[in-house]
């Protein structure tokens, strides 16, 4: 038997199935910008391959997909990594930036996210799947060996092996999944239990966050709203609040949890299958949240929303939402942002 997997019939349909991947992860984007927004919009899969006569190649890929109101930004992404990769045509409402090849995979995608590690639970996958990158740089992945490995791999991941990749390689085994680094004892406020929910304790661990970053990151799964409530004891029939919110798979709850810790607000909430880090305080939102991402700006689309949550902001502070003139120019702020939001 000749050592390539790749050349066996179950090899060459297997091979179609493996994926060591991350699945749900700017003037031009800052390494540690970019890397925050890669924790919630970009993947890295080894999941793509190509047929060449009887052997099959497996094809590493690492895509950033976004809203088409956003693909101008996938431009700043791809002049970022230096040209490479591609963007393709609109798809479902989204573009891909794509970047399909292992050399430069090797020169631009592993060199950078080495020198901004991930900082959710993606960090785990991403050393996963730079693992397959480094064996197929040494050509491990066309030995049986090799390929024995990836299918280990795979199975760490997600949701690990399918059916038919568990029978065709009855003998794998799942290997340990890497931890986050990057992690110290912190004391977190205190808040209150609200029984649907569970707020954040003491004592917990927390991460170490760069502000671009967090800029990054909030550009990819941060909410910038406006909240009008109904209230009597305004003159304009209700109250406007405004409202910072931060979402994560609940595997992330570390993450949000950090972010009290670095805006010194907010709270953290978690539900059955994620998290929320939210501030709705509006000396908190007016003294903190406003003056950092004026200091270190979202991108894209949601830039604009965030311009919109600032007029709003500055509006309660000069308390012109207390008018109906003022309330009625809230409203028709709020029925323009994130999906009221067209750019046609």
């Amino acid at each position: 038997m000749k050592n390539r997997a790749h050349t066996t019939e179950q090899g060459l349909e297997e091979i179609r199935k493996i994926k060591a991947g991350i699945n749900k992860g700017r003037s031009g984007p800052s390494g540690p910008c970019l890397e925050g927004r890669s924790h919630s919009q970009a993947s890295l899969t080894d999941d793509k391959s190509h047929k060449t006569e009887d052997k099959l190649q497996i094809v590493p890929t690492f895509v950033i997909n976004l809203h088409k109101k956003d693909v101008e930004l996938l431009k700043l992404i791809q002049s970022y990594f230096g040209g490479v990769g591609r963007i393709g045509k609109e798809r479902n409402g989204c573009c891909d930036f794509t970047v399909g090849s292992l050399d430069q995979i090797l020169a631009k995608i592993v060199p950078h996210f080495d020198k901004y590690p991930l900082k959710t639970q993606k960090f785990s996958d991403y050393l996963l799947f730079r693992e397959v990158v480094m064996m197929m740089k040494r050509r491990e992945h066309l030995t049986i060996k090799g390929l024995q490995k990836i299918i280990n791999i795979r199975a760490t991941l997600n949701k690990g092996l399918t059916p038919t990749l568990k029978e065709a390689f009855p003998n794998s085994v799942a290997i340990p999944r890497p931890q986050l680094p990057h992690i110290h004892s912190v004391q977190t406020p205190d808040t209150q239990d609200k029984g649907r929910m569970t707020a954040c304790v003491e004592n917990q661990n927390t991460l170490t966050l760069h502000p671009q970053w967090v800029a990054g990151f909030t550009s990819g799964d941060g909410s910038f709203k406006v909240s009008t409530r109904v209230s009597k004891a305004y003159k304009a029939g209700a109250r406007v609040i405004i409202i910072f919110v931060l979402t994560q798979h609940i595997r992330d709850e570390l993450l949000l949890k950090s972010l009290v810790n670095f805006f010194e607000c907010g709270q953290v909430y978690s539900y059955k299958d994620h998290a929320e880090f939210i501030c709705q305080s509006f000396i908190d939102n007016y003294e903190k949240i406003l003056p950092f991402f004026r200091k270190y700006p979202v991108l894209g689309v949601k830039s604009l929303d965030f311009k919109d949550w600032g007029k709003v902001a500055e509006m309660i502070q000069i308390k012109a939402h207390l008018t109906n003139e003022g309330f009625d120019q809230i409203r028709q702020i709020k029925a323009g942002m994130n999906k009221g939001r067209s750019l046609e």
